[in-house]
């Protein structure tokens, strides 16, 4: 066994996706709605809502961060695959 793969854990995709627009903490509840609106709320990658008062309750697969005073997504897992699919960012095979 490598040193860097430990028996029974699973590896996680992360990917950080930061924009140029300046942002401070207390407007993360804003820009996460703008998101949520803009990608559709029946998508619950994005807000972990079944229903306006039902949860998924589990660990988020979409953070939003202020990271160096840039608005910026923590993606993780396949959590990543919906941001770069919703971004059109998906790497172009050939």
């Amino acid at each position: 066994m490598s040193k860097s793969t430990v028996e029974g854990v699973k590896k996680i995709r992360i990917l950080r996706v930061s924009f140029n627009n300046g942002i401070r903490n207390s407007e993360i509840s804003s820009f996460r709605s703008a998101l949520i609106e803009k990608f559709g709320r029946d998508n619950i990658v994005f807000h972990n809502h079944h229903t306006e008062d039902s949860f998924l309750y589990k660990y988020p697969l979409i953070l939003y961060k202020c990271i160096r005073s840039q608005s910026s997504l923590i993606c993780l897992d396949f959590g990543v695959d919906f941001v770069l699919i919703s971004l059109n960012m998906l790497p172009k095979f050939s």
